[in-house]
């Protein structure tokens, strides 16, 4: 299956009903893709960008180009001073190349496998990849590391968050209490 080339830095809307369903959607600038993934940077729904969503192409199953009310998103944005952002060297060759070089800018990932469990996600720091599997350092929301690390199958991820206000902030938090712990 071919891939139809979408232009970088343009507003779109993605859609992954076999995944999310028909009303949800993921809106943002197209950063980079390939034959395999999809990077956006993502609009919230305060109008501001918010971090990196790197999908599976094979779970598209639509977008809308340009996306709905782009013309104002893109001036709130211009007002806001902001502006889309490569985050950094991403490998789009395959998901665990894209999961390695993330892992070398991004202190948190956040990891869904959503055929498996729709409504659950894994944040935490990647700690290798390895023979088709994910070896991550889980975070709690408290921002305290796990003692162990776990493992998940690359083939079973769907979606990757990463850079984000959220991942931010609970690194930020992670980081202080390792400073007052010492």
């Amino acid at each position: 299956m071919s891939v139809k080339p979408l232009p970088l830095n343009v507003l779109v809307r993605v859609f992954r009903e076999s995944i999310e369903g028909e009303g949800a959607w993921s809106n943002g600038f197209v950063i980079e893709q390939s034959q395999e993934l999809l990077l956006l940077q993502l609009i919230n729904d305060r109008i501001s960008l918010d971090g990196y969503q790197l999908l599976r192409q094979s779970d598209i199953t639509d977008i809308e180009q340009p996306m709905p009310h782009h013309a104002f998103i893109e001036k709130a944005l211009e007002l806001r001073e902001q502006q889309p952002v490569h985050p950094g060297i991403v490998n789009m060759s395959s998901m665990e190349s894209a999961l390695q070089s993330i892992s070398q800018s991004s202190p948190l990932v956040t990891i869904h496998q959503e055929s498996q469990e729709p409504d659950i996600c894994w944040i935490g720091r990647v700690v290798s990849t390895s023979q088709g599997s994910l070896y991550l350092k889980c975070i709690t929301p408290d921002a305290r590391f796990e003692q162990d690390v776990d493992s998940y199958r690359i083939a079973d991820i769907s979606r990757v968050d990463f850079g984000g206000d959220y991942e931010q902030i609970l690194w930020r938090v992670a980081q202080d209490g390792m400073q007052d712990a010492e």
